[in-house]
């Protein structure tokens, strides 16, 4: 048996920093504008148990921002968001492979990606 005594468990950040800003602008003709902007930042992890060389995901930041229209009867609106608006690359799982057969799979965080909504509410 492997002893991983002293090692970090995978995917456990020594610490994490998060910080949102949110403000709402009133409109003159009744409607708001919400604004919102989201950071996170994260230390060094493991992916596997074993720390083997490259089966770490350095510390990284991402941040998130959206913006939203609402007319004054609040009863739709519509708004764009956009994700990892920095376009930072960070690994959320590993892949392993033995003899071809995979052990793990890996995912690579998504790039920046942007939508734009439109909802009836």
């Amino acid at each position: 048996f492997a002893n991983y005594s002293g090692l970090d468990l995978p995917y456990a950040p020594h610490f994490t920093i998060h910080a949102d800003y949110r403000h709402t602008f009133n409109l003159a003709n009744g409607g708001t504008v919400d604004f919102l902007v989201d950071s996170r930042y994260q230390t060094k992890v493991w992916l596997l148990y074993s720390h083997n060389p490259g089966t770490d995901q350095k510390a990284y930041s991402m941040t998130d921002a959206s913006l939203t229209y609402r007319p004054e009867s609040k009863d739709w609106s519509i708004g764009v968001w956009a994700k990892n608006i920095t376009n930072t690359h960070a690994w959320s799982m590993l892949s392993l492979h033995l003899l071809g057969l995979p052990l793990a799979n890996f995912i690579l965080r998504a790039l920046t990606a942007f939508a734009l909504l439109l909802v009836s509410e």
